[in-house]
């Protein structure tokens, strides 16, 4: 039997806040129902990534499931511009239709502040599927996003990008730890002995920023990437593996998604990141992601200031799990820049498990 994985850290108990099915408008139900030809006779409410927007699965007269997600008033502002982003790029990028649920059709109350909600085909998530298992037929995924011909101006540079680009910009992050104070002794807060974690910085940050700046003008392997590859926008039935989740689908470095996908897994229990190199290399049919190290440790690098530029702030309250995921990349990916030998190895997290 195949151990269950343990994380770094325990998550949070609490969830994100989402709207009941019952604050859906009578209208947004009729245009649904309208556009899928039948009778919703239920809506329940469901959890997949770290988001505040709506998540329903809908029951039809039928017996036909659909997964409808998207904006509603009570979200952040930005959530009506993602939902969009992402129903454009399932519209007019091909590939998405192959590695991605189907999007039947998609509703809107008109208000930029207001619902718009996907109707995207029901996958059944098969909760016995091991995820060591069905890792090569992830990379195959992935593999086949990156190498896609993608019709031009339908998804931005990932440099122009408004999430992405901060990862990539020789801005803020570690160049701000660096240099101010008050938000030093919140980084350093986050470590078990804030005094050895000062010692640990001082000799490392150096390099830190020379990661983050050779990030900013690298010129990386380019490909369409996913930008939030993670286990839960990871979806497996019984017969496949799918890709969901794509607000910020953008054309930019391949090494953005392994980094981000590899050491997330090393952070929920399924060991080293450098490990899943070579399976994605054997799904692409290349020799990429093992011999161009260099890429892997510059956007390690890059992508761990962001990080740290963040979890030390405060949870917020519609998002309870946020920072314990920012604070679990943050230590995959400097344990991954220390075997790599870019830094020395981080001094443990606060409440950091043993694995």
């Amino acid at each position: 039997m195949t151990p269950v994985p343990l994380p770094f850290f325990d998550p949070p108990a609490a969830r994100e806040a989402k709207p009941s099915f019952d604050l859906l408008p009578p209208e947004m139900r009729q245009k649904i129902e309208a556009r899928l030809s039948g009778e919703i006779i239920s809506g329940e409410v469901v959890y997949g990534s770290l988001s505040s927007s709506a998540g329903y699965v809908l029951t039809f007269d039928s017996g036909l499931k659909v997964f409808a997600k998207g904006s509603h008033p009570d979200e952040m502002s930005h959530g009506t511009l993602h939902i969009r982003q992402e129903i454009r790029a399932y519209e007019y990028v091909p590939v998405l239709k192959e590695t991605s649920p189907r999007l039947y059709s998609w509703v809107s109350d008109n208000n930029e502040d207001g619902w718009t909600l996907g109707l995207w085909s029901f996958i059944a998530q098969d909760d016995s599927a091991d995820f060591a298992q069905r890792v090569s037929g992830v990379m195959a995924l992935v593999a086949q996003v990156h190498g896609a011909a993608v019709p031009e101006g339908i998804v931005p540079d990932a440099r122009a990008h408004n999430y992405i680009g901060a990862f990539l910009a020789d801005e803020k992050k570690w160049r701000r730890i660096e240099a101010e104070a008050s938000i030093r002794a919140k980084f350093l807060n986050l470590f078990e002995d804030p005094a050895a974690a000062q010692a640990w910085l001082g000799r490392n940050i150096a390099a830190l920023i020379a990661l983050q700046a050779d990030a900013a003008v690298r010129v990386f392997t380019q490909g369409l990437i996913h930008g939030d590859l993670r286990t839960d926008n990871i979806l497996f039935d019984k017969d496949r593996s799918w890709l969901v989740d794509w607000p910020n689908a953008c054309m930019g470095p391949r090494t953005f998604d392994l980094v981000m996908l590899f050491t997330h897994l090393e952070s929920t229990g399924f060991g080293a990141a450098e490990n899943f190199l070579p399976l994605y290399d054997a799904a692409a049919g290349t020799r990429f992601a093992t011999s161009e190290i260099d890429e892997i440790a510059t956007m390690a690098g890059s992508m761990a200031g962001y990080f740290a530029d963040q979890a030390y702030r405060g949870v917020p309250e519609k998002l309870p799990r946020l920072r314990w995921m920012q604070k679990s990349l943050l230590c995959a990916q400097l344990q991954l820049l220390a075997r790599l030998g870019r830094i020395e190895s981080p001094p443990r997290f606060s409440g950091q498990r043993d694995i």
